[in-house]
């Protein structure tokens, strides 16, 4: 984060965002919702940035937006109970803004008759311990934890032992997808 003035361990959420999409444009996913979180919150920012651009690229990528919520399952429930609602199932995969979400979408999913993944696909963020857990077994981007923390403790060691100023170091570490049951090609 930019504004900060301090050492910082980072994803790039915009980047991780994009080559989602790009992984659901592969698999043949055109029409795509993303439920963004909490309003105002830089990750959720970002994310939709990174979609945005991969919309901005593509002639046949259709990026539709859920209305804002929080990051705890129940508003993933209530980001799909209204979205359907409003306008039904018009997307064929959702990216949520991290797993909690996508667990609230999918039991909402389910609650509604959408199947996961065979009517909807469905990624998270995160990769929370409980992501291999769910029915399906949700596709979702790993965040390095280990390593980002063991570099924050770097960064802070080192800041400790200065006796002279230094630039404020961002260091920016790789997401992975890790790919389970909730996506296929269509």
């Amino acid at each position: 984060i930019r504004e900060i003035k301090a050492d910082s361990v980072n994803i790039d959420n915009s980047f991780a965002a994009y080559n989602v999409a790009k992984y659901l444009h592969e698999k043949g996913h055109r029409r795509v919702l993303f439920l963004p979180g909490q309003e105002g919150v830089h990750a959720s920012k970002e994310r939709l940035k990174g979609l945005r651009k991969f919309a901005s690229r593509s002639t046949d990528f259709d990026l539709k937006v859920a209305r804002v919520g929080g990051f705890e399952p129940h508003h993933g429930q209530e980001a799909i109970r209204d979205y359907l609602q409003d306008s039904g199932v018009d997307f064929t995969a959702i990216f949520a803004v991290n797993d909690h979400v996508a667990m609230g979408a999918m039991q909402e999913l389910h609650k509604k008759g959408v199947r996961v993944p065979d009517d909807v696909s469905v990624i998270g963020f995160d990769d929370s311990v409980h992501a291999p857990y769910t029915i399906p077994a949700l596709t979702t981007v790993s965040q390095p934890r280990i390593e980002m923390g063991s570099a924050a403790a770097q960064l802070l060691i080192e800041r400790l032992r200065l006796t002279q100023k230094r630039v404020f170091r961002n260091i920016v570490l790789p997401t992975a997808l890790v790919e389970r049951e909730s996506v296929i090609a269509i």
